[in-house]
């Protein structure tokens, strides 16, 4: 029964964000009355709050037992489905819900979240507008609608929703952090700042505002403004034709080198473009992590950072200082002309080549760790204190004056190596 008073206590719990003791509650309710429809509702977004998605897919299962034809029963699969980055089964159930109550707009924010999440802008679009069709002050729908607009390059149109949505409820979190990634996206950093910092003021736990905030802040570094250009642009594409630009480049860059090998008198104009090529390629990879150590020196920033983020920053100042110092001894070598002896068989060109190489590398793996979910941080870890090891084995070795491209530096060039393929995959599974 809806009016039970642990119904009513259980819906106060989560107004005021308190998850978990709602699902407590709850538990106890569903033990007496398991097929209780409000607190299968009810317990279902407790779970997805705490981001507890496979146990909101056990309750909403039951719930569509229950009430298998109930709009809303699909629409919260639907959700959860999302989230678990099962879309095209989220999309079935988003469809489910608007055949049985075709009236709702939320069902039409959820469809059109689904194209957005897909890329296709223009289907979301429509979804948003047959939404704000539906009920023209819907929140959702105002703030799915901008974000199509700003993909789609219509900025005017964009900002005149996004107003539209701070009009209809100024003191929206969800509003203000949507608000500050379109801005982000339009390359305005300041007044996206100024939106997240007044989300996370309304919900301090708003993750989206987080994590923009955080964006905003490392856009006050130039260098780190044309990388969010250049991401917001990829985003656009689909995954299809990002990997077409990128095969694309990359068999462009060689043919390049085969063309200057068989054309010496080019080389001087093709090497700048391939070093420009390799030096954009790994930066694209390594910004982040290095951003974040940028972002400790900014009073905002380093609160903003999570424990993750600190400790991942920690380990790439380290590298850093490993390159620049390896980068300084090797040019010191170089001016200085100094040549291994017998007495002093270390070549400081090699001995600054291979703290260069082990520094700059190591961020590979510390940039992925960094985007590392729950499922696959452990192993990341793992692999990252292997490539450590063979690292400092590396160094340990080249400084006993042993050649640079020798047994001791071998293991770990073959171990980063064999870490993109072992890396790509972990991040494809998630």
């Amino acid at each position: 029964m809806d009016d039970l008073p642990e119904i009513s206590r259980a819906q106060a719990l989560l107004q005021q964000r308190r998850p978990q003791q709602a699902i407590d509650l709850l538990k106890r309710v569903l033990t007496h009355e398991p097929y209780n429809q409000y607190a299968l509702m009810l317990i279902c977004h407790a779970y997805i709050d705490i981001n507890d998605f496979k146990s909101a897919e056990l309750s909403v299962a039951s719930l569509i037992q229950v009430a298998p034809n109930a709009g809303y029963s699909h629409y919260l699969m639907g959700k959860v489905q999302f989230h678990l980055d099962k879309k095209d089964v989220a999309m079935e159930h988003a469809r489910s819900a608007i055949a049985f109550e075709p009236e709702d707009a939320e069902y039409r924010h959820l469809e059109g979240q689904i194209h957005f999440y897909n890329k296709d802008w223009t289907q979301a679009l429509a979804s948003a507008d047959k939404g704000l069709s539906l009920d023209a002050s819907n929140l959702n729908c105002l703030n799915l609608r901008s974000n199509c607009l700003i993909k789609l390059n219509r900025k005017d149109e964009a900002k005149s929703t996004m107003d539209k949505a701070l009009d209809r409820d100024a003191e929206n979190a969800y509003t203000h952090a949507s608000t500050g990634w379109n801005f982000l996206e339009a390359g305005d950093h300041v007044k996206a700042l100024e939106h997240f910092t007044q989300s996370l003021k309304l919900d301090p736990q708003n993750e989206s505002a987080k994590v923009g905030m955080k964006e905003a802040l490392k856009a006050k570094k130039i260098f780190y403004r044309y990388f969010l250009k250049y991401s917001f642009w990829m985003s656009k594409m689909k995954s299809s034709t990002q990997w077409m630009l990128i095969l694309g480049a990359y068999f462009g860059i060689q043919a390049l080198g085969r063309l200057a090998d068989q054309h010496p008198e080019i080389s001087v104009f093709v090497v700048p473009v391939i070093l420009v090529y390799v030096i954009f390629a790994l930066s694209t990879w390594v910004i982040a992590p290095i951003a974040n150590v940028f972002l400790r020196t900014d009073p905002q920033g380093k609160l903003a950072l999570t424990a993750q983020e600190i400790r991942v920053g920690n380990f790439t100042a380290l590298s850093l200082t490993l390159f620049f110092a390896g980068l300084s001894i090797a040019l010191w070598g170089l001016f200085t002309g100094h040549e291994p002896n017998p007495l002093h068989p270390l070549s400081l060109t090699d001995g600054g080549y291979v703290l260069m190489g082990v520094g700059f590398l190591m961020l590979l793996p510390l940039a992925q760790l960094l985007k590392a979910t729950d499922r696959n941080r452990t192993l990341i870890r793992i692999a990252c204190l292997i490539l450590l090891g063979l690292g400092v084995a590396a160094i340990v070795f080249v400084w006993g004056g042993n050649p640079l491209l020798g047994e001791g530096t071998m293991p770990f060039l073959y171990g980063m190596f064999i870490y993109q393929f072992v890396g790509s995959y972990l991040a494809s599974r998630g």
